[in-house]
């Protein structure tokens, strides 16, 4: 179980989730940043005072006023306007990165979002709940406005989502699910769609698969070296200290000698064992059999 709010997340707290679905919950620092920033946006809400996005408009229509009783129409028409995403859905994995990420960022209490939203996001983890969301639409550094969109129209009961591998209308997965679809309040669209969740998911399972398949690399290597008889002469530590790349000396750990019983090769009908001792390099000719 991940407890959100405690700690920044890692990439590896992402790939558990994402992959292995492992369980998340809120911390109790975590609720109470929430309710207090709420509380902000309802206090505003109350005494009248013209804040952006929240008693007004978005862009050209930031002039103009929103009344308290059309606040929830105005989030359902943001999030449609905004759900203009295009191309293949993002894997199930990246889904559930993004809704992961997007509730870490909501629990440092700057977001306005409710307690109950938030809560609703890790349902839909906790319950295997994948909003469908498109992979192109993201403005970059103005944030992933349409692919958020898709995942915030998720909790409110429209747009498409994925449960037990069939896709199907959220309002159905919702359903399926036993959760129960959010009708938002003033702000939560706004907050729900800001942010750069769905491109910090993407290049975190990158850096994930990235760093697996290095260390891979330098396994297999490892072995087909020793498969192969090969040589461990430029595993040499002297080579590789006199370049100051921390990532070349610790591959060359990987492939170096030491890590092996023995390394042999042969030149025609003459066998070298080549033994290692201690870290020291022993050469043993002519002999069948490595020491040990």
């Amino acid at each position: 179980m991940i407890e959100l709010g405690l700690r920044p997340l890692t990439i590896d707290d992402v790939v558990h989730v994402a992959r292995q679905c492992e369980k998340v919950e809120l911390s109790a620092p975590a609720r109470q940043r929430i309710a207090a920033a709420r509380k902000v946006v309802d206090d505003t809400l109350a005494a009248g005072i013209v804040a952006y996005g929240i008693s007004t408009g978005f862009g050209a229509l930031k002039n103009k006023t929103i009344s308290p009783q059309d606040q929830q129409q105005l989030q359902k028409n943001f999030l449609s306007s905004h759900a203009v995403g295009v191309g293949s859905a993002f894997s199930e994995d990246v889904s559930r990165a993004i809704l992961l990420i997007s509730a870490n960022g909501f629990c440092l209490g700057h977001s306005g979002v409710r307690l109950q939203t938030v809560q609703t996001m890790l349902e839909l983890l906790n319950r295997g709940v994948h909003p469908i969301i498109p992979e192109k639409g993201s403005v970059g550094a103005s944030g992933d406005l349409a692919p958020l969109t898709h995942m915030a129209q998720v909790l409110t009961g429209n747009g498409d989502a994925s449960y037990q591998g069939k896709r199907m209308s959220a309002s159905e997965a919702l359903q399926a699910a036993g959760i129960t679809p959010l009708t938002l309040e003033a702000k939560e669209g706004l907050g729900l769609s800001n942010g750069t969740a769905a491109m910090t998911a993407v290049g975190a399972l990158a850096v994930h698969d990235a760093q697996t398949l290095a260390e891979t690399a330098d396994v297999s290597a490892a072995m087909s070296l020793e498969a192969l008889m090969g040589t461990d002469s430029a595993m040499d530590e002297r080579i590789h200290s006199a370049k100051a790349h921390p990532g070349q000396q610790a591959d060359v750990i990987i492939l170096d000698a030491p890590n092996h019983q023995y390394l042999a090769y042969q030149f025609g009908v003459n066998r070298i064992q080549t033994v290692i001792k201690k870290g020291k390099v022993v050469v043993d000719k002519n002999k069948s059999s490595p020491k040990t």
